[in-house]
Formats: structure tokens, C-alpha cells, sequence
């Protein structure tokens, strides 16, 4: 026999659910549920009384109190059910892209974490093109103009504005804010790039916004948790990015409370300095947009060299940066000299190596196997002029011809490679 509760499933289960995406979806889902409970409640009462409880209308076995409740009930969850269905799997990297591609401004707060390390939070406000203000907790704000060349630091409780200038940048070569790192990704992810990997994640509710996610990598990084990782969790309806969150080695950078294509005051980005403040200038000598060469390699070396313990690098990659930064942190600042100023100068010392080792890896992610290209195994000092340090093939060279640098950074050609002990150049 059936049961009053057999009866209340057996109804919801014969409403007919449509769960293609369509506008007047709900309207008619509503409908289809009371029209289901009216032709249950309506029913005959003769038949209600020679048959056994569970084809009775449901008003007539609990009281229509109970009815009404069961109803309410069905389309309450067959409304949440299927909306779920609805918003998660139909809200694609396209519909993310289309969203991001329509933003002009944006504000968001920046979370930065790492292991052993304190907490880093910041308010940032975007406009293209080129345009960053970041707002830290206490007395900094960093303002960055890309198109004129400039980055602005300003320290309120000293009165000091750290001014660093840059070569005139290209318009088409900006470095990227999140706005456009977000576009560049989910075109190149929508694309099918190869060697991307893209990983639905289904729906989430976050602050409020029923959410769509999706994490982005290339197919290498995905299974390595210290390489950079994006998820990107977009609301439902507008398809603009609730909540990004990047991972770069140990560093997680989260950005959440988005706010787009707000007016911002223009005083945002000005970079005017205020009244009172002296001013600490810095030039920034790289060259950011040429072919990337054997010379930027040689300056990066001379660079790690003089900034570190006086040895050249055995390697350039991912790590050669934070390598640098623990031998510069190693060395005392100078008597009289304030601990937050030696901590601002070598952050602004360290600023230009890092572009300078970027070029240089550029240059060695270039070269091809055939390249055969080596780092000296044992330390080498800078100004040793009888050691090789690093040697490879170039393509320009004769058959079988390297070009060495030495420890003095001078460069000869030789018909043979080295004897010296050596690792490989990572690619």
C-alpha cells in the first residue's frame, strides 16, 4: 500500500521539468507544479473513498493545510534543483571572456600569503590603460603610469616619495594588469592553446553570488603545487570574475569584493607629489623590448655577482631571483642608516636585476637543444678569467663551435666544448 509520503514523491516526480536554458523557465515551472497539485486536489471525492490512501488527493488524507504545505514544498524544491542546473553548466570561458573584455575600471582587495611570512593585504584600483593605484594597510600607496613611464611610492608617515622612471612603453606592450592578464588567459584557454589545461570546478555560492568556477594552467603546472595556477570563480548571471586567485611558487595572491566600471577620480592616479615630501629618484635602466641576447645574459651575471657574495650564478631560472634576495639579505646595512630605508633601497635595487634576469632566461629558454648550453658545476668567482662559466652553441657559430664566457664575463669562440665539471641549462 502506498503512504501519504509515497504520494507526495510520486507527485513531485510526474512534474515535467524542462532544464534547457530559457528565459520564462521558472514562470512556467511554477505553473506546471500548481497545476499539478490543483488536478491532485480536485480530484472526486467518490474516488477518493474507494481507494487506498495513496491515490487519495493529499488535502483529503492530511487536511488542505497539509496539501497546500506539500505543494509548496515540490516547487520550492524542484525551483532550487533545477536553477542549480540552470546556472552551473551552461556559463562558459567565453561567457567569462565577453564579461572581462567589457571592462574599462575595476577595484578589487588583494591578498597576498606565503609560508613564514606576513600577510599582505592591499585595495587596487585599475583603468585602462596602464593606470594601478594600490592602497596598503598604514602609510604606503603605489601609483603606476605606465604610459608616461613612471611608478610613484608614497610613504605618509616619512614624507618620502620614491619615484622610479622607465622607458617609454609601447602601448601594445603594457605590463599587464589583472584585467588584461584575465583576458589574455581565458582567450588563449577558450582557444584550446595547447599544453593549457582547463578544469571545471561547478557552481559555488561566494558573498552572495552564485558562482561558476574554473581553474587555468598550462598541462606541466597543473600537477606541480608551486607553479602559477589561476582559478577564476564567476558569478552565474553577469559572468564577470567574483574571486581570483593566483598561485606563483609559494606566494597566493587572492583577489576578491570586485567592483567594475565604476568612475574613479582622476586624483587617483595622479602622480603629482604631495607637499612636504622629498623625493628619492631611481632610473631604470633596461632594455625591456628588444630580442632578449648573449649581452643581457653577461649583465645579468655581472649583476647577481656584484649584488650577491661576489660568485657568479650557476644557474638561471625560477630561483636565481630568490637566491639573489637571501645573499642581499645577508649583508648589514650601513652604520646610521635607517632599517626601513635599507629595506626600501635594496627592494628598489632589486627591481632592475629582476627585469635584467628575466631577459636573461628569455635568452636561454631560446636556445634549442642542439644549443648544448652549460652552466659550470663548481662556484666561479667574478673577474676569474681562467674559469668558464657558461658555454653554449649559438646558431650564428660555425659547426661545432661554442662561445664561452669566462669569469672576467669575456667571451671566446672554441671548437669544442669545455672540460670543466657542468650542469645543463634548464629549458
Amino acid at each position: 500500500m502506498n503512504t501519504p509520503h509515497d504520494a507526495l514523491i510520486t507527485m513531485i516526480k510526474q512534474i515535467e521539468i524542462d532544464d534547457s536554458v530559457n528565459d520564462d523557465h521558472r514562470d512556467e515551472l511554477k505553473r506546471r507544479v500548481l497545476d499539478a497539485f490543483d488536478n491532485r486536489a480536485t480530484a472526486p471525492r467518490g474516488a477518493a473513498d474507494t481507494t487506498d490512501t495513496g491515490s487519495r488527493p493529499l488535502r483529503l488524507v492530511f487536511g488542505p493545510r497539509f496539501a497546500r504545505l506539500a505543494a509548496s514544498i515540490a516547487l520550492l524544491a524542484a525551483v532550487v534543483l533545477t536553477g542549480r542546473l540552470l546556472l552551473t553548466p551552461h556559463l562558459a570561458l567565453a561567457d567569462i571572456r565577453k564579461a572581462v573584455d567589457s571592462v574599462q575600471t575595476a577595484q578589487y582587495q588583494m591578498t597576498i600569503t606565503a609560508p613564514d611570512r606576513p600577510e599582505q593585504k592591499a585595495r587596487v584600483y585599475v583603468q585602462e590603460p596602464g593606470l594601478l593605484r594600490e592602497e596598503r594597510p598604514g602609510d604606503v600607496t603605489r601609483i603606476r603610469d605606465l604610459v608616461h613611464g613612471r611608478i610613484l611610492e608614497l610613504h605618509t608617515a616619512e614624507k618620502l616619495a620614491d619615484l622610479t622612471e622607465v622607458p617609454g612603453v609601447p602601448k601594445d606592450k603594457l605590463p599587464s594588469n589583472v584585467v588584461e592578464q584575465l583576458r589574455d588567459l581565458l582567450r588563449r584557454a577558450e582557444a584550446g592553446e595547447k599544453g593549457l589545461a582547463v578544469t571545471p570546478l561547478g557552481g559555488k555560492d561566494i558573498a552572495g553570488h552564485h558562482t561558476v568556477g574554473f581553474t587555468i594552467s598550462s598541462a606541466e603546472e597543473a600537477a606541480d603545487d608551486r607553479s602559477q595556477l589561476y582559478t577564476i570563480w564567476a558569478d552565474a548571471e553577469t559572468a564577470l570574475p567574483v574571486r581570483v586567485e593566483q598561485r606563483i611558487l609559494d606566494f597566493t595572491v587572492v583577489m576578491t569584493d570586485f567592483v567594475y566600471n565604476a568612475e574613479l577620480a582622476a586624483g587617483l592616479f595622479s602622480l603629482d607629489i604631495p607637499a612636504g615630501y622629498h623625493t628619492k629618484t631611481t632610473q631604470l635602466d633596461v632594455d625591456l623590448f628588444s630580442q632578449p641576447g648573449e649581452a643581457d645574459l653577461i649583465k645579468a651575471m655581472r649583476l647577481y655577482a656584484e649584488n650577491g657574495d661576489g660568485s657568479l650564478p650557476r644557474s638561471i631560472d625560477d630561483s636565481t631571483v630568490r637566491q639573489l634576495v637571501e645573499l642581499m639579505s645577508k649583508k648589514k646595512p650601513e652604520a646610521g642608516v635607517d632599517p626601513k630605508q635599507a629595506v626600501r633601497d635594496q627592494v628598489r635595487k632589486i627591481m632592475p636585476i629582476t627585469m635584467q634576469i628575466g631577459r636573461a632566461q628569455a635568452f636561454l629558454l631560446s636556445l634549442g637543444d642542439k644549443a648544448d648550453a652549460h652552466f659550470a658545476a663548481d662556484p666561479v668567482k667574478l673577474g676569474e678569467a681562467d674559469k668558464p662559466v657558461f658555454w653554449y652553441r649559438p646558431g650564428t657559430a660555425g659547426a661545432g663551435q661554442y662561445h664561452v664566457i669566462y669569469g672576467d664575463l669575456s667571451v671566446k669562440e672554441l671548437d669544442h666544448a669545455p672540460t670543466a665539471k657542468s650542469e645543463p641549462q634548464a629549458r
